[in-house]
């Protein structure tokens, strides 16, 4: 056999391999399943959806990391007590309670 015939080879099984034992699924989940799209882009705001969570009765927004009721988004508290939230525009961070938010700036 040729280099390139094993090349070839090499791609071929790698392809099979993949869609024989679903890695992308098993690294990344289904994300089928979900029926909430998650970006975790930072800096950006999440969309404002109704609650989905019939076991929790909430009429605006569920927080993700916290699970609490908030009318929006932005009003989340962070995920740690301990933790410090920092306004940043329309969007907040959280960071280690012994920093502070004008730090922010600096970085």
């Amino acid at each position: 056999m040729n280099r390139l015939q094993k090349c070839f080879l090499l791609n071929l099984l790698f392809i099979l391999s993949i869609t024989a034992f679903n890695i992308k699924e098993a690294l990344f989940g289904n994300s089928k399943t979900q029926d909430i799209k998650q970006h975790n882009t930072f800096g950006a705001p999440e969309t404002t959806s109704k609650s989905n969570r019939p076991d929790m009765p909430c009429k605006d927004y569920i927080c993700k990391d916290t699970e609490a009721c908030v009318s929006s988004p932005v009003e989340c508290p962070c995920r740690l007590t301990m933790n410090k939230k920092c306004m940043i525009g329309d969007w907040y961070t959280c960071i280690r309670g012994d920093l502070s938010c004008s730090e922010l700036d600096k970085a």
